[in-house]
């Protein structure tokens, strides 16, 4: 209680190494000091001569751990207080916690939230952020009602805002960056996540959307790596299915259709995975010759999108002309999609 009362920290994270031998164990703690609860734990164990390896695997479970489950909690604190009585900071989480959801209700909530979130504090960068990452998801997803070109355009002006305020800030950069996928251009997105990894190397979404803008460019040599790298990084993130989709368009890439099915139909049944993943599952099925997989992800995704656009997939993923995009392209054809 003291410290909560002197210092206004509400988290505190510790560790405690157990060395036996050449074997050693570390048990991490993230504990929530306002109600003394435990929030997320973790035991990695190895060689003693592997300390340095040890170290990077530290870093990265124990950044990922903090950014998913601080902001959970967050959330969770924010669905106590009553509307009007949130803060900017409240709202900013409220709405990173709908918007992960990623449905079209969800999506109106995590958009009003952000913008409550400007509203109370005009300078705060993460919730312009977000709300690019929202107007994003809009047009991505292309929700009923959405008004593909107004939504594009609040995704671009939102993440340059962010940028103004923080241009040092991952997350800022990352919504930027995607932003140009709605323009059309892969390509323009690159500088934007490279930027956002070298602030952050330990930023599961910065590879993620690196190794698929460059992929979606031709340039696909560090797109399986980077699949691999966000999810261990990240294992248990809200984008873990695009994280698998990634990994599914390299093997596309390499030819290796059938650990292609595998991952793009691991990536379209993970909790919360947009319809676009169904699409991915059915062009990898036809190409590894599953056509009955294949007709299943047709007829699911069809129910979900009733409606769409004959050019629906390329307008939301815009590969570059070449030998990918042609096999994604045959696969949907054959679908007449």
């Amino acid at each position: 209680d003291t410290l909560v009362d002197k210092s206004g920290t509400n988290y505190c994270l510790t560790g405690t190494i157990d060395i036996s031998r050449n074997k050693l164990i570390l048990s991490i703690e993230l504990s929530n000091l306002i109600d003394q609860s435990i929030i997320w734990m973790d035991r990695i164990e190895g060689n003693i001569d592997d300390i340095h390896q040890l170290r990077s695997e530290v870093v990265n479970k124990v950044i990922s751990a903090l950014e998913i489950q601080i902001s959970a909690q967050e959330a969770k604190h924010a669905r106590l207080k009553s509307p009007q009585n949130l803060d900017a900071w409240s709202s900013y989480h409220l709405g990173l916690d709908h918007m992960y959801r990623f449905t079209v209700h969800d999506n109106l909530i995590a958009t009003k939230l952000f913008e409550t979130a400007i509203k109370l504090e005009p300078s705060f960068a993460r919730a312009h952020a977000g709300l690019s990452f929202a107007q994003f998801q809009r047009a991505f997803n292309r929700y009923p009602g959405t008004d593909i070109a107004a939504s594009s355009q609040i995704a671009r002006a939102s993440a340059e805002r962010s940028i103004e305020l923080d241009h040092l800030d991952p997350f800022a950069n990352f919504v930027m960056g995607r932003s140009c996928w709605l323009d059309g251009s892969a390509e323009d997105c690159l500088p934007w996540i490279e930027r956002a990894v070298s602030i952050n190397p330990n930023y599961a979404h910065g590879y993620y959307v690196q190794g698929l803008a460059a992929l979606m460019s031709n340039k696909s040599d560090s797109s399986h790596s980077d699949a691999t790298r966000a999810i261990s990084q990240s294992p248990l993130d809200p984008l873990l299915y695009a994280f698998y989709g990634l990994r599914a368009f390299s093997y596309i890439a390499e030819g290796n259709f059938k650990e292609a099915q595998i991952w793009a139909e691991r990536a379209a049944r993970q909790q919360n995975a947009v319809p676009a993943m169904d699409l991915i599952a059915l062009v990898a099925s036809s190409l590894a010759g599953s056509d009955q997989q294949a007709r299943y992800w047709d007829a699911r995704f069809r129910k979900r999108m009733p409606v769409v656009e004959k050019d629906y997939f390329f307008r939301a993923l815009p590969f570059s002309e070449g030998k990918t995009r042609e096999l994604i392209h045959q696969a949907l054809a054959k679908y007449g999609l």
